[in-house]
């Protein structure tokens, strides 16, 4: 379940909290919604996080963040 059956796992922890409240770890991108027949009562606020992310960033360099952060993530060669 989980990841590859969204629905199925959220239905399921809904019956096992039936009055709790469920919320989902989930990037929504710019014209995602979330589905509407998922059992849950939101996300934690990384897609706000994403769009307070955007207000900081030059759409013209992100080549050059792409770069460095690949930079930064590749191992090391000596």
């Amino acid at each position: 379940m989980g990841c590859a059956k969204p629905l199925q796992y959220f239905e399921h922890l809904r019956r096992l909290l039936p009055q709790g409240r469920i919320y989902i770890e989930k990037i929504l991108e710019n014209d995602e919604r979330l589905h509407g027949d998922w059992p849950i009562d939101g996300t934690v606020g990384y897609d706000f996080l994403a769009k307070v992310n955007r207000l900081w960033m030059d759409d013209q360099r992100t080549d050059v963040l792409t770069h460095y952060l690949l930079r930064f993530h590749s191992p090391v060669t000596r």
